[in-house]
């Protein structure tokens, strides 16, 4: 990803909420989590280590994506559209204090 892509990240409040979302659908979707919540498993333990583990994987490989050339492309695709319109927009919060 470019500096320019960054930027954009940084100061514009709409593709953050859409990438938040996007971090979730990559990173949670179709994982271990959602293994889980589909079938109303209890939590035990190694059932927290394992969503957790899977999250950890999913999230590196969506960094991954992020920090090279793709991230431009995924940037650029951000401030076009919302990948996941149907779910709710992050809750404005203050995050510093």
């Amino acid at each position: 990803m470019d500096y320019n892509s960054w930027q954009e990240i940084q100061k514009n409040e709409v593709v953050r909420k859409r990438l938040a979302k996007r971090i979730v659908r990559e990173c949670f979707r179709d994982g271990e989590f959602e293994n889980i919540h589909a079938n109303a498993v209890e939590l035990d333990d190694d059932a927290v280590q394992a969503i957790m583990t899977d999250a950890v994987n999913r999230t590196h490989v969506f960094l991954s994506k992020l920090s090279n050339a793709m991230g431009d492309l995924i940037v650029e695709r951000l401030k076009e559209q919302d990948d996941v319109p149907d779910w709710d927009d992050p809750e404005d919060a203050n995050l510093f204090g």
